[in-house]
């Protein structure tokens, strides 16, 4: 760590740039700063100290399994990083798919054991009064996720160190060394969560080195036999998160086919009927016209690579192979 007065010398030149003022005040976000004798580093902001001090906790927890910037110092709801030179990871590439499935794994052998399912209850009812509050899903509908969510829940949920994000963009190399970039999506939650997006938005031969390379470390049991239940749940969490940005007046979700493929999955999972969620459908159109127009054109432009989109977010449970059936 460096001294506190460097960190604090950092913040206050961030400050004094007036460069956080547009951030969103709900969401982690970020800045880069050169100081006066060229040191580069990057700054993360975060709502609250509260959250900051839990994501500074975790980085310290992994720090003897996964690489990562090292992290000058906290002050208050700042995270202050000093500069990594990396290379981008690309797809197909330096097994790049692999090393990712490695991460989540070893995630996965960090528990918490204080941490108990009823909390995770607790915060995804949260995360449905808030989508309800910014209208993307409508209040009535609240009951029947709640209902499907406790129908899904394994009585034996595993709760470990998780990455809401590994995807690529999220890594890079450094001196032949796999880094994880972006901080702010560890957390702990139930086992095999991260596995989700991957598996969504991977193709099933790059997902399956995913799954290998996660494999070589930890057990994907629980993943296999949960996986309805844990893309329902990241569903939501997905939305909840895109949701904070619609508080802050930066509309996301109407018009992105990928979140609005998940509020479908959604509908689906809670037993509605085609009849009823072409009804939703529409009465989310009405209420967003512009963004639907949006929507609808990239359906139309780019069919084929949406509609996989769709198909790969709203079906088939994972077989054996960890592919979709």
């Amino acid at each position: 760590m460096v001294e506190r007065t460097v960190v604090e010398s950092i913040i206050a030149e961030l400050d004094s740039e007036d460069k956080n003022r547009s951030l969103c005040a709900e969401l982690p976000q970020k800045a880069s700063i050169t100081t006066e004798d060229g040191a580069s580093f990057k700054v993360r902001l975060y709502p609250n100290e509260v959250w900051a001090a839990r994501q500074e906790a975790l980085l310290q927890e992994i720090q003897a399994e996964v690489k990562t910037p090292r992290l000058a110092g906290r002050l208050d709801r700042y995270l202050v990083f000093e500069h990594m030179d990396v290379e981008p990871v690309q797809i197909d590439e330096r097994e790049s798919e692999v090393h990712i499935g490695r991460f989540l794994g070893r995630l996965a052998m960090y528990k918490d054991e204080s941490m108990t399912a009823e909390e995770l209850d607790v915060e995804f009812r949260d995360w449905l009064n808030v989508l309800a509050r910014v209208g993307f899903l409508p209040k009535r509908l609240r009951l029947s996720m709640i209902d499907r969510y406790e129908e899904l829940r394994p009585v034996d949920a595993h709760i470990c160190m998780d990455y809401w994000d590994a995807m690529p963009h999220n890594f890079g190399w450094h001196r032949d060394e796999f880094v994880l970039l972006d901080e702010k999506h560890l957390r702990y939650s139930f086992d095999g969560v991260g596995l989700v997006k991957p598996s969504i938005l991977l193709d099933e031969k790059e997902f399956g080195s995913v799954l290998k390379g996660y494999e070589e470390i930890a057990s994907s049991e629980f993943y296999r036999r949960s996986y309805a239940f844990l893309r329902f749940y990241y569903w939501v969490a997905a939305l909840y998160f895109y949701a904070l940005r619609d508080m802050d007046g930066v509309k996301h979700i109407p018009a992105n086919p990928r979140l609005r493929s998940y509020r479908l999955g959604l509908m689906r999972e809670a037993g509605f009927g085609l009849f009823r969620r072409a009804f939703e459908e529409f009465l989310f159109s009405v209420l967003h016209p512009w963004d639907s127009i949006i929507f609808y054109v990239n359906h139309m432009l780019e069919p084929l690579s949406w509609f996989n989109v769709l198909r790969r977010a709203t079906s088939g449970i994972m077989d054996a192979e960890g592919y979709e059936t």
